[in-house]
């Protein structure tokens, strides 16, 4: 995270008004890679401040560092504000929200978002199944796992390296 920061404060007069976003999301990025909701929510902050709207990757990349920390109400705080501006909901959205269910251990919240995809149009794959299964591994639940494997393989799905 301190690369980019350094990064962007070295170049941020240079930038643009209209690649300002584009920075700052960047600077987010970062943070989510990272797992550091904090520090995505603070450059987020700076994005308001500047008076640039956000899009929805701004806040994805903010879900997501909520996703790394293992953090699901704040997650679902940012789906929520992803709704309020009326953003659309993504595939990668709602990956996130089960990925940061199964961080914080919770296998049903997991289970519930990928249940919830038909409802925005998207149908569960890989990436939705294997934090579903992973969820309930990490509780050593291997059955209500495997099960989930079998769903995922029945659902004409290739399964990658778990």
């Amino acid at each position: 995270i301190e690369a980019a920061e350094a990064i962007f404060q070295r170049i941020e007069k240079q930038v643009p008004a209209d690649k300002r976003r584009m920075l700052l999301n960047t600077v987010i990025k970062a943070c989510a890679n990272a797992g550091q909701p904090d520090r995505a929510e603070l450059w987020y902050n700076r994005l308001l401040t500047e008076g640039i709207s956000p899009n929805k990757e701004s806040i994805g990349k903010v879900m997501e560092a909520c996703a790394k920390a293992g953090q699901l109400d704040r997650a679902l705080a940012w789906f929520q504000e992803l709704n309020a501006r009326g953003l659309d909901v993504t595939e990668i959205s709602l990956d996130i929200l089960i990925d940061a269910a199964s961080k914080s251990g919770q296998p049903h919240a997991a289970e519930t978002w990928l249940g919830q995809m038909p409802a925005y149009r998207f149908q569960p794959g890989v990436i939705s199944y294997n934090s579903v299964i992973d969820a309930w591994a990490q509780q050593g639940h291997v059955e209500n796992a495997r099960l989930w494997y079998e769903e995922m393989v029945r659902q004409g799905h290739q399964p990658s390296e778990i």
